[in-house]
């Protein structure tokens, strides 16, 4: 069954868009679905329906330094999503990890994000359905806001280490009960990665570049 039978874009247009055309069957066999909030809304929910090999890319667009919510809940313990950035491989989030299917972070750079569902390749082999539904949520971006402990822990050790005031927010994500945030600085060629537990208490700092550039 096709995912545009499930969602009807008249039936859920006081949510969310399906942009027309924006759904194809792609050699890669990922189906691409952009999605568009309501005016005025910040988020939506998104019900669906994924069965096999199916992959399915809900395309979201956003800017850096706005902050993304996105969770995925299903009767089926086989189904995850993963959060790819505009361009590149490497996910921001990989949704079999931990917590399983539930991303807070803020985004790094400007452009149209994919927040892609599947099933494990056991539940695909077997031929396996889920229903789902995936809880979206971006904020607004707010220029040089700091939205938690663990980004302001971070942004004065980094600031400690570097000797700089220069430094700024790029990205954040949890990993279970620990932070991890990626703060940028002035004049650097890379950024510096905090681990931070909880109470905004700073266990690991590093420098992401080569350290002969320090």
């Amino acid at each position: 069954m096709k995912l545009r039978n499930l969602i009807p874009t008249i039936a859920v247009t006081a949510v969310f868009t399906i942009v027309s055309g924006s759904v194809s069957a792609q050699p890669d066999s990922i189906e691409r679905q952009e999605v568009q909030f309501a005016r005025g809304a910040v988020g939506t929910i998104i019900p669906g329906r994924i069965v096999g090999r199916q992959t399915i890319d809900y395309i979201v667009r956003a800017s850096a330094g706005q902050r993304i919510s996105a969770k995925l809940t299903s009767g089926s313990s086989a189904v995850y999503f993963n959060l790819l950035p505009p361009t590149g491989a490497t996910a921001l989030y990989v949704g079999d990890g931990f917590p399983a299917n539930d991303y807070v972070g803020r985004l790094p750079v400007t452009g149209a994000y994919r927040l892609r569902v599947y099933l494990n390749r056991a539940a695909a082999r077997r031929g396996e359905r889920a229903d789902y539904s995936l809880a979206l949520r971006i904020d607004p971006a707010r220029p040089g806001a700091q939205t938690n402990a663990a980004e302001r822990s971070c942004l004065a050790e980094v600031g400690k280490r570097t000797g700089t005031r220069g430094t700024s927010v790029i990205a954040s994500r949890r990993e279970g009960p620990r932070t991890i945030v990626d703060v940028g600085v002035r004049g650097a060629i890379a950024p510096w990665r905090c681990t931070v537990g909880p109470g905004g208490r700073v266990i690991d700092v590093m420098f992401m570049g080569d350290e002969g550039a320090l």
